[in-house]
């Protein structure tokens, strides 16, 4: 995901108030040229045929923030049921508010907008990934009640879309350099506990006995941000 705060938490400048809402459509130009920040370009056709899509599934939810009439910012969620957990997890897969509108809180208000859409559809935790190289965004995670759970691997399947796709992700995790971190958060579902392999004491990669991984405070990064593009 691409950036969406301002330089070391600066006080936001006044600004229109933000409406979060369902996407659109008709949101189709100005959600290509958030994807566009991000990483993923796509044509506004393409994205108003997603949206559509997506529009009646209980699964799946698009976001947008408002300011002033414009579309400033987007978010999207993916219900995933987990088999061996029996129970559901949120995926966010793209979070990018506009270059110019970092800074305003405009992330946080649709982080917290995802996050109540999946605590309301059941889901016990919701998780994202973030390349590896974006610290300020691991920052703008940990500081929003997120956890830093590595691994994740990739396989693309099957030509010869999933050949295309496979030399995008090459690019990006050679840019990325030493991997990629998936961060996740545990949200109110009414389900309680914790979500995969969790004992009191244990944390992966840490050993028994150390301690939880702490965040640093502070507000929305400045630079690229978060969690789905390498």
């Amino acid at each position: 995901m691409t950036g969406v705060g301002g330089p070391s938490g600066a006080p936001a400048p006044s600004s229109p108030a933000v409406r979060i809402r369902p996407a659109r459509p008709d949101d189709e130009a100005a959600l290509a040229t958030l994807l566009g920040e991000l990483g993923y370009p796509a044509t506004a056709g393409e994205l108003r045929g997603r949206i559509a899509e997506l529009a009646g599934s209980a699964a799946d939810t698009v976001l947008v923030a408002e300011a002033g009439g414009l579309v400033v910012g987007m978010a999207s969620l993916h219900v995933v049921p987990f088999f061996n957990e029996g129970r559901s997890r949120g995926r966010v897969t793209a979070l990018v508010v506009d270059a110019g509108q970092r800074g305003r809180g405009v992330g946080r208000r649709l982080l917290a907008a995802i996050e109540a859409v999946a605590a309301d559809r059941g889901c016990a935790a919701i998780e994202l990934t973030s390349s590896a190289t974006r610290r300020e965004a691991h920052r703008f995670y940990l500081a929003n009640g997120y956890e830093d759970v590595p691994h994740r691997f990739l396989k693309p399947l099957g030509p010869p879309a999933a050949t295309v796709t496979a030399e995008a992700y090459r690019r990006r995790e050679r840019r990325a350099a030493w991997g990629r971190r998936r961060v996740m958060r545990l949200v109110g579902s009414g389900r309680g506990g914790r979500v995969g392999p969790r004992w009191p004491g244990r944390w992966p990669g840490r050993g028994p006995g150390a301690s939880r991984p702490r965040g640093r405070p502070g507000g929305e990064p400045g630079t690229a941000i978060p969690g789905c593009r390498g």
